[in-house]
């Protein structure tokens, strides 16, 4: 079977193997079978199944193994790891975690002294001492990997912690000068391994400078220092400030190997140093603030200044380096220090601030230079050299300095804005020509900070913006001057001079194809935020805006932040003017929909109605502005949404953005829709009975929701909602289990109607005496989206008891099965993460209808096996009186829930229970 899997070519017959192996691997014969199969003289794949069928039955079938075969089972692993010593090392590996696992068990009561016991036996087989760190190595790997819930972790990690010493020893002896590389570089992981387990800096104060030494070999480097990022990274060595100390100390004593590095041009060697000091620091960033004498201030500093020399390394990233990115989380971390001293007020906190402030703003400010200068593009000779791979890491690493220089703005306030004014007032002043990527990188970081920036900015904001006009005409510098304005549109809110003065520059963009987006996204933020502040200017940015969009040049992608300025700009225009022009651009918009004709159009018609959408969505009129100005095209747009689904209504997508232009038209008109409601009610059944989508469920409820408490349309609603919940039920119960989309819609759809227009559901028998029904029925599904409107809209029901009496009659018919229901799912049948929706339908019951409960309970937990065979009859009753004391306790309800779950499942008392019950506490 093995030889067919490995050289076998059909898929059918691979997975059949496949299965037929996973099932032997648990069987009882597998104890035996896996022994020859690691034979010498077998192929190192069969090899390798049978090492892995016996960790497969340590880990998972080890009640099936007699005490009595413990010890010679532990022997006979060994054997076999000695003899692939220098085998196959993948096999040796999967012996070593069966080995690992197999210690853990039997670790203290067969086994009392483990690591012990292995030292010895490394000591009599000196040619394989690499094998035995490599099972010491494994053992505490598999400690927290293993999954093993019923091993005695305290106990086992009391005699691990134990050996601290001898594995100490071990690794010192290994790393000696006369021993082999392979045992120096198995002994380092076997270090970081224990470190990871819980090895203390404070334990390994005598081999720290081994290990700082080794870095100097280039064989052992990628151990080394894989050793030391477990040290430096240990959030425990914080608790041993000494040792702490002479880490860090060693740290800065790498200067003239990063040298070395950079010399030789061995730029991963040096981002990995890099990586070590950088996150060391990161990981103890309160070492770099709260000073405990004049020697820890001063290795904080040099230690820092080597992380600035990082980012200020020569080149461009990717290509010349990749260490200056490596910092930048470090800087974060340190700031974030900084910035908690500052909400201390106490004597000693001020002083370390003050110290903080002496040091670090220096840095602070040669890191934004540095930045500044590594991310301006390069010549367009140098650029066309890079690779795409390479151009795409620096168009991120660019991204990545902006949010550092946000950043590096809140420490240093107005340096920075200061500081790219500066520079821009100094080039475009010059009388020598500079090249483009000079201003551009400039504007670029005033960009980035401009979520940053302060009431003290204001007066470079304004210096920039009034040397925006004597920028050079260059398409780049363009672009990013547009999106400098848009970037900065809630400070042009309170400054109405510049914002009036740089309207012409963006309306003249407009109609410049290579700068037109970057105009029409900087226009759309500015008519979003200051639309008001606009009203002088408000015609002729409509104007233009309209002249662009029935233009050729603007893509159909690029109209929609082009629409949304329309629609925001609209509504502060002249009211004599309104109407006209609502009705003029919603005619423009429904005409571009209309005129999509061929099927290869798809994209284009969706993007249309997204654009429509986009003018319906931004245009928001108060509800009481008369006469409605989406009114006169409104019937226009019914029809030309029915015509588009006449070709297009076998698409999903476009059906669905036909039906959001719809929902948005709908809440424009508020109240003034009730002219197209018979329209509207007929176009959403004709649809919903062709194509039964949830998209027409959530447009239909807008309706309902919008007209529920109008007498004269409460004919109509009420059809609507009748046809459509009779219908949905009647298509629905044969394969409702196929559509958990439409179900979910439905359910939504009826919550609503039962919570806004309770009056018009309980007046028909025919449907609400089928609505608790498909509620049960629905509870088959295992979606969590499901299973969340499952239960809003029983809360909802169960919350009509008190008001109305067919909704009592219904829950006291199917209030059993509800319950029912909700517990085989507590016990298993619905996944554990959709518990929380459950208990709000428990907590409704429990409000509404508290006897009825308790009674329902009480006959369901006599049931022998429900709603699981592991609970006891003190189990059931225990849950049933907490349930019946938690009517306004919902949280607590929630925890005895998960409880309960844990216990149904067989889970609780685990360590995956604790976890659990853990992440509920507040």
């Amino acid at each position: 079977a093995l030889q067919q899997l490995y050289t076998g070519n059909d898929p059918q017959t691979i997975y059949q193997l496949q299965q037929w192996l996973t099932n032997i691997q648990t069987s009882l014969d597998a104890w035996q079978f896996c022994w020859p199969l690691m034979a010498e003289d077998k192929a190192a794949p069969i090899q390798f199944f049978g090492a892995c069928t016996i960790k497969t039955k340590i880990a998972t079938c080890w009640s099936e193994l007699p005490a009595d075969q413990y010890i010679p089972l532990r022997d006979q692993i060994i054997q076999f790891i000695i003899r692939f010593a220098n085998g196959a090392p993948f096999v040796r590996c999967q012996l070593c975690s069966a080995l690992a696992i197999l210690t853990l068990r039997i670790t203290p009561n067969y086994w009392p002294q483990p690591i012990k016991e292995l030292i010895q036996f490394s000591s009599q087989q000196m040619n394989n001492q690499a094998v035995f760190i490599e099972i010491i190595s494994e053992i505490t790997d598999m400690f927290d990997k293993s999954g093993l819930v019923t091993i005695d972790r305290a106990n086992v990690r009391h005699i691990l912690e134990a050996s601290y010493s001898d594995v100490i020893t071990l690794i010192q002896t290994s790393l000696g000068t006369s021993t082999s590389n392979q045992l120096k570089i198995q002994a380092l992981k076997c270090l970081a391994s224990w470190i990871t387990f819980g090895l203390t800096i404070n334990d390994l104060d005598s081999l720290i400078p081994t290990l700082f030494d080794l870095l100097h070999h280039d064989a052992l480097f990628e151990s080394a220092i894989s050793a030391l990022m477990e040290i430096g990274t240990s959030g425990e060595s914080s608790q041993y400030p000494s040792s702490l100390y002479q880490f860090m100390k060693f740290l800065t004593k790498l200067t003239p190997l990063i040298e070395e590095t950079i010399r030789n041009e061995c730029i991963d060697e040096c981002g990995d140093i890099c990586n070590l000091i950088v996150s060391s620091a990161e990981c103890h960033s309160k070492y770099f603030t709260k000073f405990e004498n004049g020697d820890h201030r001063k290795l904080a500093n040099e230690l820092a200044s080597m992380i600035l020399s990082f980012a200020c390394m020569n080149g461009y990233y990717p290509i010349d380096e990749t260490c200056s990115r490596l910092t930048f989380e470090f800087w974060y971390s340190l700031q974030t220090e900084i910035e908690c001293l500052e909400t201390v007020n106490t004597e000693l906190s001020r002083k370390q601030l003050l110290a903080c402030y002496e040091d670090y703003k220096p840095m602070y400010i040669n890191l934004m230079k540095a930045l500044t200068l590594k991310i301006k593009y390069p010549s367009n000779d140098v650029l066309e050299t890079w690779s795409s791979d390479d151009r795409e890491q620096f168009e991120i690493y660019r991204h990545d300095v902006g949010e550092a220089i946000m950043l590096t703005n809140r420490f240093l306030q107005s340096e920075c804005l200061k500081f790219f004014y500066e520079n821009l007032s100094n080039l475009t002043s010059s009388n020598q020509s500079s090249d483009w990527q000079t201003f551009e990188v400039n504007l670029y970081l005033i960009r980035a900070i401009s979520d940053s920036i302060g009431s003290s900015d204001s007066q470079y904001i304004r210096g920039v913006f009034r040397l925006l006009p004597q920028l050079p005409t260059h398409e780049k510098i363009g672009i990013i001057a547009l999106k400098v304005i848009g970037s900065y549109c809630e400070y042009l809110k309170y400054d109405n001079e510049i914002l009036l003065a740089i309207i012409p520059r963006i309306l003249w963009s407009l109609r410049e194809p290579k700068l037109v987006y970057a105009a029409v996204v900087a226009l759309r933020d500015i008519c979003v935020d200051c639309a008001e502040e606009l009203k002088a200017s408000a015609t002729a940015i409509f104007n233009t805006c309209q002249e662009v969009l029935s233009g050729s040049y603007l893509m159909l992608n690029q109209r929609i932040p082009l629409v949304e300025s329309m629609g925001s700009i609209i509504v502060v225009m002249d009211k004599s003017m309104i109407e006209g022009t609502s009705n003029q651009i919603c005619t423009q918009l429904i005409r571009g929909v209309i005129n999509v004709e061929t099927a290869s159009s798809r994209y284009e018609i969706i993007l249309q109605l997204k654009s429509l959408k986009a003018f319906y969505l931004t245009a928001n009129f108060p509800s009481d502005f008369q006469p409605n100005p989406f009114l006169p095209s409104s019937a226009n747009a019914l029809t030309t949404f029915h015509e588009i689904l006449l070709k297009w209504n076998h698409d999903e997508q476009v059906s669905e953005a036909v039906v959001e232009c719809l929902i948005r038209m709908i809440a424009n008109l508020h109240t003034a829709a009730v002219s197209l409601l018979p329209t509207l009610v007929e176009f959403l059944l004709h649809w919903y009975k062709a194509s039964p989508r949830p998209c027409f469920l959530n447009c239909a409820k807008q309706v309902m929701m919008l007209f529920n408490d109008d007498e004269s349309t409460l004919p109509a609603v009420s059809h609507l909602y009748y046809t459509l919940t009779l219908g949905t039920l009647q298509r629905l119960e044969t394969g409702s289990s196929t559509a958990p989309d439409l179900v979910n819609a439905f359910l939504i759809f009826n919550e609503k109607a039962v919570k806004t227009s309770s009056g018009i559901v309980f007046s028909n028998k025919d449907v609400y005496d089928k609505l608790l029904p498909f509620g049960l029925a629905s509870m088959v599904f295992k979606e969590s989206y499901v299973i969340k409107s499952n239960s809003r809209f029983l809360v909802e029901f169960i919350a009509k008891l008190n008001t109305r009496e067919e909704a009592k009659r219904s829950v006291e018919l199917y209030g059993k099965l509800i319950v029912s229901k909700i517990l085989l799912g507590i016990a298993g049948e619905m996944p554990r993460v959709s518990l929380k929706p459950l208990v709000d339908v428990i907590f409704e019951l429990n409000k509404h209808c508290i006897t009825n409960l308790a009674t329902w309970m009480e006959e369901l937990f006599t049931e022998n096996g429900f709603p699981c065979a592991a609970l006891s009859q003190t189990d059931k009753q225990a849950f049933k009186n907490v349930v019946l004391r938690s009517r306004a306790r919902k949280r607590w309800l929630q925890e005895q829930v998960e409880e309960f779950a844990l216990k149904c499942r067989g889970l609780y008392g685990t360590n995956y229970a604790k976890d659990v019950q853990s992440s509920l506490l507040p």
